[in-house]
């Protein structure tokens, strides 16, 4: 038979004491040498916020405001398709006109305008300035003394056999702007291209007042 031997096991209880006391030692040494470093902690983005109050600018509505509307009743104005006196002055203002078959600017010719472009007057037959009134009965127009005020619109009519325009005999013509009491504010041709001349009544024979002038 053969001879049993027991055989002994050896037990592993120091080797693995030793084993771990070495890890240990190891870990204490890295923890000395590298401190452990903990993530970042995000933090909540926060932000005061003061509300101001808005200033709008003068004139300038503050947004979201909402508009105060005024409603005004106003008559709708119509374009009757007519030249006004203001469109008048702007257009023949500083020029020379002259009427057909003659060589200068002469004061009938801003007359001759005025009747057929803006007042839309009648035909007419005058030799010289002083007989448009003299001469002439006007459908378009009311005949206004040369001692009541004068208009803007009028057209103010010199004698030419006496007064200060007498104009060789012919007499003058001019559109009024302003009654200056002894004087006119008034449109006028010859010697000048038509302008604003100031003026003597001295000599006037009266206006003729134009029905329904648009200024």
């Amino acid at each position: 038979m053969g001879r049993h031997v027991a055989v002994r096991k050896k037990r592993p209880i120091r080797n693995s004491l030793v084993a771990s006391v070495a890890v240990a030692l190891i870990f204490g040494v890295a923890a000395t040498a590298f401190p452990a470093v903990s993530a970042p902690v995000e933090q909540p983005l926060t932000a005061e916020i003061q509300l101001q109050p808005i200033v709008a600018p003068v004139g300038v509505s503050v947004p979201f405001e909402r508009p105060v509307v005024t409603t005004v009743a106003a008559p709708i104005p119509v374009d009757d398709g007519r030249m006004s006196l203001a469109q008048f002055i702007a257009k023949y203002e500083h020029t020379y006109q002259v009427l057909p078959g003659y060589s200068t600017a002469e004061c009938m010719a801003l007359f001759s305008h005025y009747n057929y472009q803006l007042v839309h007057g009648d035909a007419y037959s005058a030799p010289g300035a002083q007989d448009v009134w003299l001469s002439n009965t006007w459908s378009a127009y009311d005949r206004i003394d040369a001692s009541q005020p004068a208009r803007r619109g009028d057209v103010v009519l010199w004698s030419g056999s006496f007064g200060a325009y007498q104009g060789g005999g012919y007499g003058h013509v001019g559109i009024v702007l302003e009654d200056h009491g002894g004087t006119l504010l008034a449109l006028s041709q010859n010697p000048t291209p038509i302008v604003r001349l100031e003026l003597s009544k001295y000599g006037v024979l009266g206006y003729l007042r134009p029905h329904n002038l648009k200024q």
